[in-house]
């Protein structure tokens, strides 16, 4: 028999597959900081690997993007 103890942890698994796609979308946003990062740094360096940083930030915007607009496509179906 379960309790109806909270949750220490406040977490809850998403119900359904817009669930799960909004949870997928959070992770790939939270996932794209550290290319961001990374790209930031090299390019702050500015020596030989100013390119592969550029790259490198390119990629992590991407997902930066993809994150974003998939998180709010999700919750436009959900309002209607």
């Amino acid at each position: 028999m379960r309790s109806k103890e909270p949750n220490p942890f406040c977490l809850r698994l998403p119900r359904g597959l817009r669930g799960w796609t909004s949870l997928i979308y959070k992770v790939v946003l939270l996932a794209s900081v550290l290319p961001v990062l990374d790209g930031l740094q090299a390019i702050g360096r500015g020596n030989s690997d100013m390119l592969p940083g550029l790259e490198t930030l390119a990629f992590g915007l991407v997902l930066v993007l993809a994150g974003i607009g998939g998180y709010i496509a999700v919750r436009e179906e959900e309002k209607t």
